[in-house]
């Protein structure tokens, strides 16, 4: 089954029956408002069970100011920015956890600082890549873009592995032949931007089912 909107991936994600268990998340940066509501409403809905990670006597003035109930959710205290990505990652390598949400941490300094050796999140040489899934009222099915937060400027060998990363995902959601755009700020094959050049290339592999 193709799942193409939001309503049908919880079906496929959440518990089918008592046993079962969803996936266990750590939030890294609990100390923001928002991303406590949207994990503890998470929680109830039973699509994830949070850890919160981050200063936990304000995670819980938070909680108290915001009228959120998160008694049921653990919290790991962490003061810093590093520690708290140090203990992110050691949570997720050691299988504690299945995924970690971005919290009230800079993104960039996430990302530059977990895949840092010394961390020891990253395994092997495989290429890591951003996705974002949209569901929109205009649109009839999901659209999926990639790269826009880890690949600042990516090589064409890179893009190739982005768009096989693309591909995965797209094929675990039921969608056997994705159709893929090679996005660059003007729509033809142009020299003097290597963009297209790049997008040239990588249409013509899939014309060749590279």
């Amino acid at each position: 089954m193709m799942i193409d909107n939001f309503d049908k991936l919880l079906g496929k994600v959440l518990p089918q029956d008592k046993e079962s268990k969803s996936p266990r998340a750590v939030l890294i940066g609990a100390d923001d408002a928002a991303h406590l509501e949207a994990v503890s409403k998470a929680a109830k809905e039973k699509i994830v069970r949070p850890l919160l990670l981050g200063p936990e006597e304000k995670i819980k003035k938070l909680a108290t100011e915001n009228s959120l109930d998160i008694s049921g959710l653990s919290i790991l205290n962490a003061i810093s920015n590093d520690e708290m990505v140090s203990k992110a990652a050691s949570l997720i390598r050691e299988d504690q956890v299945d995924l970690g949400i971005i919290g009230n941490i800079g993104s960039s300094f996430l990302l530059t600082r977990l895949f840092d050796k010394q961390i020891g999140f990253r395994v092997g040489k495989k290429r890591l890549s951003h996705l974002a899934l949209m569901e929109m009222k205009s649109y009839h099915k999901f659209l999926m873009v990639t790269d826009g937060a880890v690949n600042a400027e990516p090589s064409l060998a890179s893009k190739i592995e982005i768009i096989r990363n693309g591909l995965a995902m797209a094929n675990k959601l039921g969608i056997d032949q994705p159709k893929v755009g090679i996005l660059a700020a003007v729509e033809v094959i142009y020299p003097a931007m290597p963009v297209t050049m790049d997008g040239a290339v990588i249409s013509k592999m899939a014309d060749k089912g590279q």
